[in-house]
Formats: C-alpha cells, structure tokens, sequence
C-alpha cells in the first residue's frame, strides 16, 4: 500500500520510494505476486520517462512482470503488469491488449488498471474511449490526484478545455504540489494561446520544486508564444546544461520538444530517433502528443510511426 500510494504521486523520485517499498514487501512475503506487479509497473514508468536507462530498467520490469504472473497469473495485477512491459517497451499492442482485456476481466473494479488501459487507449487514438475508462476510474477514486490529472490531460487533448481545466484545479485543491496537474493546465492554456497563463504555471512548478531544470521545453513554447524568443534560447543553453550535470537521464524528448519550440524541425526529427534508439516508453504517444502533429507528414517521423508499430485506429483491437 505504501509503494502504491509513493508510486501515485507521479514524480521520478515518488516511483523510486516505490519500488523500495515493493522491495520490501517481496521480502516479508516472496511468494505473493502483488508487490512483483508494482515493481515492474514501477520500473517500467522510470524508464518510459527517460528517468532511468531502458536497458537497466525494462529487464528488471520483465523480470518481475514474469515472476508475478509465475506465481498468480490468475490475478489482474500480473496481467496489468504484463501488459505494461509488452505496451512500453516491447511495442507489442496485440500483446498488451490481450493481457489488459485479460486484467480487465479478473479485476474491473481496478482504478489504477482503468488508467493505465486509458494511457494504450490514448496511444491508439481512442480519446473517447481513453476518457469513458477514466471517468470510470474517478468514480472508483475520487480522491487520487494522479486519476483525475489523467481525465483532465485527455479532456485537453480532446479539446475540452473548460471540462479538462476543471479537473485540474479539483486536484489542485486535493494536492497542491501535485505538480502534473499543473503541467498539464500549462498545456491546456498554451493550446488556447493563453501563453501568459501557460508560462506562469510553468515557472509556478520551478518555484515550488526550486529547480530550475524542470518544464524547460514547456517554458520555451510559451515565451516563444509571447514573442520573447531570445529567453527562449537562454532556456535552450540551460537544458544543455542539464544534460551535462544528470547524464543518467534521457533528454532526447526535451530536446526535440525545445528545437519544435524555436521552429527547428530536423534537429528535433534527430533527437526523436535517438528516443526511439533508447526504446523510450514515451514513443508510443508519438502519434497522439500535441507538440509532434504538424510533423505527422514528414516522411521521418512517419518511419518512426511505423518502427514503433503504432496501429491506425481502424486497425486497432475493438
């Protein structure tokens, strides 16, 4: 319960405490799959970020995945976690459709299950599809701020603004250093052309988090947005200096959101394939993330579209 609660908090550093618990849990009882399934869920959200190399992460994600349905393979918990690996890093929809549909049926009353099957929904397209799952997830728990931000984060993409703002100022007020809840806000007001607002929410999160590295991309696009584009490149210097003080983690998405935000398409094409090199989890919203889709013509990222496997809707399992 402990590594659940840490692992709801969606910070990189939340996750970690996670998997600690998780540890410690397999330790008091390492015959009980539960706690095999949060460690590969964990490891699998770590190395989807970029926040630790995928090729340290996703064979301990595998691992336990493998270890939870070995000892439970008749609970939803070791079929959401196998589903997680299969979707993040093997790119496998079939695969990880036939194990959520599998989880879905053992455990429909899953919250976290709903959102996670809502995030291989959004992948393909489905928005629709992605907001019925967490609107059901919500009624399941109200209170979890890391539900609604992801209703809210698919009312944006859907373009309900009002709806989607909603419910990020509800987790606001549930938590208020919930810090993607803010991110996403920023998001929504950028796509309104709202810069101002989307800045000041960006910069809210340095404040509070006092790190200046955080949101650097996002914080470029709304100053670009305002016509202030040479603190843009400022910002564009600071992320390089990011790179150099945490090389353990994966910037190849920053960078390419940083170069889409100063209206540098190739670099940021670069930096994609790198991503897609890494197998970052990440790469499976390629299709659907808002920054990549006045790229969905170029003949690069359409390869890449295609190296991931990402089905066109009309393809995808009912």
């Amino acid at each position: 319960l402990k590594g659940w609660h840490q692992f709801g908090q969606w910070t990189p550093e939340a996750v970690r405490a996670a998997i600690r618990h998780f540890d410690r849990s397999i330790g008091l009882d390492p015959h009980c799959a539960l706690p095999f399934s949060g460690k590969a869920t964990a490891y699998t959200f770590l190395a989807a970020l970029g926040q630790m190399p995928g090729k340290v992460a996703y064979p301990r994600a595998r691992e336990a995945a493998l270890k939870a349905m070995e000892l439970e393979d008749s609970t939803g918990a070791s079929h959401t976690a196998m589903a997680t690996v299969l979707f993040f890093y093997d790119w496998d929809f079939q695969g990880a459709y036939e194990h959520f549909q599998k989880a879905l049926t053992l455990t429909p009353g899953a919250a976290e299950l709903r959102k996670l099957y809502a995030m291989y929904l959004k992948a393909l397209g489905d928005l629709e599809g992605a907001e019925d799952e967490l609107q059901l997830a919500v009624q399941m728990d109200p209170l979890s701020p890391a539900l609604r931000t992801a209703l809210g984060e698919v009312l944006v993409h859907r373009k309900h603004f009002e709806e989607g703002e909603g419910e990020l100022r509800r987790v606001q007020e549930l938590d208020p250093e919930f810090r993607s809840a803010r991110e996403i806000l920023g998001w929504s007001f950028h796509n309104q052309g709202r810069f101002e607002e989307a800045l000041r929410e960006w910069e809210e999160i340095n404040a509070r988090t006092a790190d200046p590295f955080k949101v650097i991309p996002h914080r470029m696009r709304a100053l670009v947005g305002l016509g202030r584009v040479e603190e843009a490149r400022q910002l564009f210097r600071l992320l390089e200096e990011r790179r150099e003080r945490e090389p353990e983690i994966s910037l190849e998405i920053d960078f390419a959101m940083a170069h889409l935000a100063l209206g540098e398409d190739e670099p940021a094409l670069g930096y994609l394939e790198k991503a897609l090199d890494q197998k970052l989890g990440m790469a499976v919203f390629f299709r659907v993330f808002p920054p990549f889709q006045h790229l969905r013509s170029h003949p690069r990222f359409q390869a890449m579209l295609d190296r991931v496997g990402i089905p066109e809707p009309e393809q995808a399992s009912p």
